[in-house]
């Protein structure tokens, strides 16, 4: 059962690009709360927000807007090619 269902979450970044070869990427926040947020919330992702898949950080690398972002399951430059365009909520 999906647990996004039925809950209001707002966009809080896209997904802009991938990077190297281990599934890391590049998000462009969309929201003014983004750091706090991306840090300590539940996170889903989808290309809607119909249709929200769980979504977890492993690892953030980087400062300032050059941080690279790495999730549970991307772990090739091939998975994060797929979930470019994407939004975070």
């Amino acid at each position: 059962m999906n647990k996004f269902k039925n809950v209001n979450y707002q966009p809080i970044a896209t997904v802009v690009s991938s990077f190297g070869l281990n599934g890391e990427v590049r998000l462009k926040p969309t929201s003014r709360y983004f750091e706090e947020y991306i840090s300590r919330s539940e996170l889903g992702i989808s290309k809607s927000r119909f249709d929200l898949s769980p979504i977890k950080i492993t690892n953030v690398r980087g400062s300032g807007k050059k941080k690279l972002f790495k999730f549970e399951g991307i772990n090739s430059r091939v998975d994060a090619q797929f979930i470019n365009g994407h939004t975070i909520f």
